[in-house]
């Protein structure tokens, strides 16, 4: 709950506080901006909105169903990250974007959770496959 709260935080500021101007929090490579993500990872459109809703609670009922013990940080993480772009599209229609990174798209705080929380469970699972011996 806490990581869900903070990225529904952070997106409230940058949408009270940066709605249509850009701050730079690292002159020339960082900024504050808030963009409209109608799209999905990356920019990429194209795909209807209700798709993406009913992806995005079936990513959240996969990870709630088949919580693994082992994994419970990284499903934390991935949990609060898609439920908070869930409830963007719920809510506004689109994911509320604002971290621009000059060479790189325009992310929030709940893309890093789940970017995170996705390349632990990668690695763990790649751990666990070579201890196993396979």
């Amino acid at each position: 709950m806490l990581l869900f709260s903070l990225d529904r935080i952070m997106k409230y500021v940058a949408m009270v506080f940066f709605p249509s101007s850009s701050r730079w929090v690292v002159k020339g490579l960082v900024s504050f901006s808030v963009v409209r993500n109608e799209g999905i990872a990356f920019g990429m459109g194209g795909i209807p909105s209700f798709v993406v809703v009913m992806v995005g609670f079936a990513v959240m009922m996969f990870l709630i169903l088949g919580f693994d013990n082992g994994l419970w940080f990284e499903y934390i993480l991935l949990l609060s990250g898609v439920a908070g772009n869930l409830l963007d599209r719920l809510f506004y229609g689109y994911v509320v974007d604002f971290i621009c990174v000059k060479w790189w798209y325009t992310f929030n705080i709940a893309d890093i959770f789940i970017v995170i929380g996705g390349v632990l469970v990668i690695l763990k699972k790649i751990k666990s496959y070579r201890l196993k011996g396979a």
